[in-house]
């Protein structure tokens, strides 16, 4: 019973491999040769590529076993090695309006499961890879073009956006409801939102998006024609913002201002979580954000506790002068994110004494830290690379209030912990670099 059992087994094996996997892997086992382009794809080893192309004819679009060799090809275009690959696979015959199925890869929401090979190659700042496609006999007029323009402009890519569309790509071709100028306007793409504007290009394939480019274009007359036609003042446009978000992500006080007159919510956060002083402090415009902040906008505002308030992002973006005025209207520099870390602790952690003392002009618990995280002054101690030590930043922080008493996992105090480096160390810089700490901090 045993053997029959395994023997159904093996047929079951058997009829998976050789009758329904060769449906879509096109052979029982698969090409070698394809398996063996796919392998020196993945190492971007163009002189393999290039051998294995050189023995005969060979299908890159056939899947060898879950590898597609013309997709992993452009999905690697993005090295020097990579688009010689492409290259390599155009010159053996490719076709360039041929299409490949994204299976087993992450996908946002517009995406498609079937991509056009230009439409990976314009996930890629090279416009070169665009006009090699075009002398391959690429469709520019063709909806894979128009959408690899969406594509491009949603990653940036503004030299590729240009190479496509002035060989006759579409601008406006839709993925859902979102167009090129949509996704470049989302992603805050400025170079390709220029572009798109002056040739023309519509916002989304949305009716009335009259109140949104007057949002962005700080056209007040707009907004209050817009809204005396029944345009509502928070609602949300394709890409999930409201017309005070994207004004503020424009950098638009005036258009801005009007909203607020109409009503606006001047906290509504959509489901990326990003308020209008988020976006505003994301992209660096001081007085939108500080006009939010004289409206009422919340300073601390997070969409949950996964996610970041303004001076987080101020904090990444290093901006001095935004966190001072976030500082002023009492942002807490030290609340902890969803990873266990602050704006604080980061700054701490870098030993960037500016950051650190632009994070301290606020009433915050400096001492307040994760369930995991190292204390204080440990933190401030972790690298010896400064020519001061670091030591006006620990004078800072001391000053500040950091406890000198806090203990690590082995039992030590900050102060300790530099004495014992102090004895163990043999190297001049690092030994007074452990002994100017261990004075400062109490040993």
């Amino acid at each position: 019973m045993i053997a029959i059992a395994t023997l159904r087994g093996r047929l079951r094996t058997c009829v998976l491999s050789c009758v329904v996997l060769p449906l879509v892997l096109g052979g029982c086992e698969g090409d070698p040769r394809a398996r063996a382009l796919c392998e020196a794809i993945s190492r971007s080893d163009v002189r393999d590529v290039e051998q294995v192309l050189a023995g005969g004819a060979i299908d890159p679009l056939k899947d060898a076993g879950g590898c597609v060799p013309a997709r992993e090809g452009f999905l690697k275009a993005d090295s020097d090695d990579g688009a010689r690959i492409v290259q390599a696979l155009l010159d053996n015959g490719l076709d360039a309006n041929a299409v490949v199925l994204l299976a087993g890869r992450n996908r946002g929401p517009n995406a498609s499961s079937v991509r056009g090979l230009v439409e990976l190659a314009a996930g890629h700042e090279r416009p070169a890879l665009i006009q090699a496609l075009l002398k391959r006999g690429l469709d520019a007029k063709g909806r894979n073009a128009g959408l690899a323009v969406l594509r491009a402009a949603e990653a940036g890519h503004i030299g590729v956006v240009r190479a496509l569309v002035e060989a006759g790509a579409g601008i406006n071709e839709p993925l859902g409801e979102s167009t090129a100028l949509g996704r470049a306007i989302r992603y805050r793409r400025h170079a390709v939102i220029a572009y798109l504007d002056e040739r023309g290009a519509r916002e989304s394939e949305q009716e009335g998006v009259t109140l949104f480019r007057a949002a962005r274009k700080g056209d007040v007359p707009a907004i209050d024609h817009a809204l005396a036609k029944g345009a509502l003042v928070d609602s949300l446009d394709v890409e999930n913002e409201t017309a005070l978000v994207r004004a503020a992500a424009f950098g638009q006080t005036q258009a801005l201002e009007a909203l607020l007159a109409a009503g606006a919510d001047i906290n509504r956060m959509p489901v990326e979580g990003m308020s209008a002083l988020h976006v505003a402090v994301a992209e660096g415009h001081l007085p939108v954000a500080r006009a939010l902040l004289a409206k009422g906008a919340r300073v601390d505002l997070q969409f949950d506790a996964y996610s970041v308030t303004p001076l987080m992002l101020a904090q990444r973006r290093r901006d001095l002068a935004m966190i001072a005025s976030l500082i002023e209207a009492g942002a807490d520099a030290t609340r902890l994110d969803a990873g266990g870390d602050s704006p604080f602790r980061q700054a701490v952690q870098a030993r960037d004494f500016a950051l650190t003392q632009a994070l301290l002009r606020g009433k915050s618990d400096v001492n307040r830290r994760p369930e995991f995280g190292w204390p204080l002054l440990h933190l401030a101690t972790t690298g010896c690379e400064s020519p001061d030590f670091d030591l006006p930043l620990l004078q800072v922080l001391i000053a500040a209030g950091a406890r000198l008493d806090e203990k690590n996992e082995e039992g030590l105090t900050a102060g300790q912990r530099a004495a014992k480096q102090a004895a163990e160390e043999t190297r001049p810089f690092y030994k007074a670099c452990y002994e100017s700490r261990a004075r400062l901090l109490g040993n």
